[in-house]
């Protein structure tokens, strides 16, 4: 039987080196990692992007790029950190929830990839990778389909208002800080496209149902049935959002012929409905009522002494004007 022969330490080596550097020569493949894909563009942006992306806040060189260069240990930080600002600033809603959402996207990414930082142990995101199915919702199917456009259409659908990027999840269509706004969209949509009697409350609980059967909270917000229509006003709808800490809100978006007016009112304390406001502060005092009446009254005799001003430097420059006759010149002798 012949002996084998020892496998030299030389070529040991030289395995062991060319199956790291193999390893540290993974492209990225960020752009299709499952919690980027269920980031709002904006933040996606911030990510991997045209510009501003965390390639170029690291430096790493163009075309490819790997995942040793955007995973450095020593550069996360300050790639985190990017991410954080870029999508405070570009998001302009929300933020406060895709910001953390998107650095973890990218610390998750680079732990699968291998690379970590001081004190990060596992990916920290929980994901739900279930893609929206709004589309065949019983309630979705009952609307008419001026109203379905709306909801989930070609055009102006929940997902384009909020940003959600195909393919699309429940985790970005039912974003609960973006729920307000969606509603908002929806109710603006169909009093313009759709005719006659459509009941917006109706379509909004379509979405916020599905929703909250796919597993989401829904914005505690109280949605009134959109009111009035004809005339140049237009029907009006108001969503009133609770908040803990923030400071009453309002926000007031108006278009004119038949649109819609949604009012997003955000109260520090538990909601309430709101009446009409007492007349005595929608009506002028009685001080003010005179004077107002006075200065009416000081502008009209103006205008007519500046009328009559006016008429009598006519007829005189007029008079002055005309020929002398030969009387005139006669008796003037």
């Amino acid at each position: 039987m012949r002996p084998q022969r020892a496998t030299s330490p030389l070529i040991l080596l030289l395995l062991s080196h060319l199956i790291n550097q193999g390893s540290s020569q993974n492209t990225v493949s960020l752009f299709t990692w499952p919690e980027y894909e269920v980031l709002r563009e904006c933040a996606q942006k911030c990510i991997w992007g045209y510009t501003g992306s965390v390639a170029d806040t690291i430096g790493c060189p163009g075309g490819p790029w790997y995942d040793a260069c955007i995973c450095n240990p020593n550069e996360m930080p300050s790639a985190a950190s990017h991410v954080s600002i870029c999508v405070q600033s570009s998001c302009t809603s929300g933020s406060n929830v895709d910001a953390p959402t998107a650095v973890a996207a990218y610390t998750d990414y680079c732990f699968s990839a291998g690379y970590t930082t001081a004190g990060q142990a596992s990916p920290t995101m929980s994901l739900d990778l279930k893609t929206v199915s709004l589309f065949s919702d019983s309630g979705f199917e009952m609307l008419q389909s001026c109203a379905q456009d709306c909801v989930w259409g070609q055009m102006g659908s929940v997902a384009d208002t909020i940003g959600c990027a195909e393919p699309w999840y429940n985790m970005c269509v039912c974003n609960v800080a973006q729920q307000p706004k969606a509603m908002g969209s929806v109710g603006s949509c169909i009093t313009t496209r759709c005719t006659g009697t459509v009941d917006v409350s109706t379509a909004m609980e379509v979405y916020t149902n599905y929703c909250s059967k796919a597993g989401y909270s829904v914005n505690a917000a109280t949605i009134v049935t959109a009111t009035g229509g004809g005339g140049s006003a237009g029907p009006t709808l108001t969503i009133t959002t609770p908040a803990t800490t923030a400071q009453p809100t309002t926000k007031v978006v108006t278009t004119g012929g038949n649109s819609l007016t949604t009012v997003v009112s955000t109260p520090s304390t538990t909601p309430t409905s709101t009446g009409s406001s007492s007349g005595s502060s929608s009506l002028l005092s009685s001080g003010g009522i005179i004077g107002v009446a006075i200065s009416a009254t000081c502008s009209i005799l103006g205008l007519l002494f500046g009328i009559g001003w006016k008429i009598y430097k006519h007829k005189k420059q007029e008079k002055l004007s005309r020929p002398v006759s030969v009387y005139q010149q006669e008796r003037n002798l």
